[in-house]
């Protein structure tokens, strides 16, 4: 079964981070990357922009309405989702556990969410 791991983070936590703690990310995150990736069951990753970048879609009488920004008003953002293939959910959070979101929120804030998928269509 797969399963969507959301990565939450705080916009105003990082961007309150110093130059030297920005640079320190990636190797912070390298070994809970490698983890992850050796754990073999990571299908998808994917990373967003700045929410500043974003747009949404909302229904309208006449045609759909563009906005700028997030659809969702929250002050944590989804910076990543992955997907991975487990059993059961407990075995895809012990596996989305893995990942770098969930041991750097000095970095980041926010947190992890993992939800089972219902349907999972893949399109090439």
């Amino acid at each position: 079964m797969k399963f969507i791991c959301f990565c939450y983070y705080d916009p105003q936590k990082v961007a309150q981070l110093s130059p030297q703690e920005l640079e320190a990310i990636p190797n912070a995150c390298k070994p809970y990357d490698e983890a992850l990736n050796a754990s073999g069951k990571k299908r998808l990753l994917v990373c967003f922009t700045d929410p500043e970048t974003w747009k949404s879609i909302r229904p309208s009488t006449e045609k759909p309405l563009v906005t700028e920004g997030s659809f969702q008003s929250t002050q944590e953002q989804v910076g990543v989702f992955f997907v991975v293939e487990a059993e059961n959910i407990e075995e895809a959070v012990e596996t989305a556990s893995l990942h770098p979101s969930a041991h750097l929120g000095h970095y980041f804030g926010g947190g992890m969410e993992v939800r089972p998928c219902e349907l999972f269509e893949e399109y090439v």
